[in-house]
């Protein structure tokens, strides 16, 4: 009886009855079509799911995009508000190249004139294109000008080196004078005579010094000759053909001789000291000075040797954890998606290192045409012909397009910008970072320009006009 009551009320259920007796207690069923309306929502159900779904990932990947691209922000090779709608936005006449363009904010300088005759440096926004202001160079000198590497300063070092009248065309090795202008107005805020001085850099609104006298002194100053520490360097003279520099970079001094290099803090602290072996004769030549980068952790070194450049890099502590051959290749846009990886340019190929392990995670043959990008965990360059993206982890091929004589422009963080000179009209290409898919290509305008990108804008340069396209 039990059994047949069991199989009755599956049976009811089933058929939607109203009513059960079980063991004389009276049971409500469902409502007859309950069921079936349950059956047909559920499609709806699992559309609203996947949409849920959907929502959630387009988010989660608009969130990492935003961030990849808060981390590229203020890197050189990285470039905003690329579109299949790119176009010029503004042009600017009487602009001679880009070769020596630094950019404070949102005022660029380059050289002002014409390709067959510089003048000078303009000074350029790069909101508008409206020229600033200008610096006339003065018969027989010629004024370089950089960016201070200063968060609190906008301004730019500009050096003044003068050269003789009669039979000399080229400068010396020092400047004559430092000047510090500032980025908005070019006007000349302080001023140095450096003739003297070994090497002189912009050090926030003061100067990084190097003086000789019985040895070489590093010295931090104001313009006004106020000495703020000093630091000894060599205990002599530099030899005839001896060279010592001094920049700043990270917000350290970074000197260079031939016998040692060394980088100072702002406060005067030595963080890392190294001396060199003695110069090899025939090998290094005379003059050379090795070089010194400060990294986001630690300092690279490259010296000369008798098979070609050996690159060393220190971690902050001084400790040696990379020897090889070569020298740093620069990257103009990392999003840090694999850290502790270094690019090294090795004869004919490129090396990715892992400063981690002290090994080679990725070797790359041929010379790189263009820039070097580290994006989404790949290496991306053009080498053999050809746009590539490499795992840096396996070193496999995520992708690769075909590219003859291209090179990268750029990046936004989604897609790779590169120029495409093939046919008779050059076109820059857009290439989706993740799934190397050609996204769209635009012709480049005026024809024969040539691309690049300055201050996080797209900027194209042929004869004298400047045009930035957005």
């Amino acid at each position: 009886m039990t059994g047949q009551q069991g199989h009755k009320l599956e049976i009811e259920l089933v058929e939607g009855a109203e009513e059960l007796e079980l063991g004389g207690t009276a049971t409500r069923e469902p409502r007859r079509g309950a069921w079936r309306r349950v059956a047909r929502a559920w499609p709806l159900a699992l559309v609203a799911l996947l949409a849920l779904a959907f929502f959630v990932q387009e988010q989660s990947s608009r969130a990492a995009l935003a961030e990849r691209r808060a981390t590229l922000a203020g890197q050189w090779g990285y470039v905003a508000e690329l579109g299949p709608g790119l176009r010029p936005v503004w042009t600017s006449e009487g602009i001679a190249d880009l070769y020596t363009a630094t950019v404070v904010g949102t005022t660029t300088l380059v050289r002002g004139g014409s390709s067959v005759s510089d003048t000078g440096h303009v000074a350029v926004d790069l909101r508008s294109g409206a020229q600033r202001w200008s610096v006339l160079e003065e018969e027989y000198t010629r004024e370089f000008c950089t960016a201070v590497p200063s968060e609190s300063t906008a301004a730019f070092e500009c050096r003044v080196y003068r050269y003789g009248r009669v039979g000399v065309t080229g400068f010396g090795e020092s400047a004559e004078v430092i000047e510090l202008r500032d980025a908005e107005t070019g006007e000349v805020v302080a001023s140095r005579e450096a003739g003297e001085l070994v090497d002189v850099a912009a050090w926030d609104e003061e100067l990084a010094v190097l003086d000789a006298g019985d040895g070489v002194e590093l010295r931090r100053e104001t313009y006004d000759g106020q000495v703020r520490w000093t630091v000894p360097v060599l205990d002599r003279a530099p030899a005839d053909e001896e060279l010592a520099r001094v920049s700043v970079e990270r917000d350290l001094a970074l000197v260079t001789s031939a016998a040692r290099v060394l980088a100072v803090g702002p406060t005067g602290a030595v963080v890392f000291d190294r001396a060199l072996p003695a110069p090899v004769t025939g090998v290094t030549p005379p003059g050379s000075t090795p070089t010194l980068t400060a990294l986001a952790s630690g300092f690279a070194v490259t010296v000369a040797a008798p098979d070609g450049p050996l690159l060393q890099v220190f971690d902050a502590r001084g400790r040696l954890e990379i020897e090889t051959g070569g020298r740093l290749h620069p990257v103009a846009a990392d999003d840090g998606s694999v850290s502790g990886v270094l690019v090294v340019a090795s004869g004919a190929r490129l090396e990715v290192w892992d400063r981690e392990t002290g090994r080679i995670e990725l070797v790359a043959d041929g010379g790189a045409s263009g820039e070097v990008l580290l994006l989404d965990g790949a290496l991306i360059v053009v080498q053999g012909g050809e746009l590539v993206a490499r795992d840096l982890k396996s070193g496999t091929v995520r992708w690769a397009i075909e590219l003859p004589r291209g090179r990268i422009v750029g990046t936004d963080g989604s897609l790779v910008l590169a120029l495409d000179p093939r046919g008779a009209d050059r076109t820059l290409l857009a290439v989706g970072i993740g799934s190397g898919r050609e996204e769209w290509r635009v012709p480049v305008e005026p024809a024969g320009a040539w691309p690049q990108v300055i201050g996080g804008t797209l900027l194209l340069h042929a004869d004298s006009t400047l045009v930035r396209w957005s």
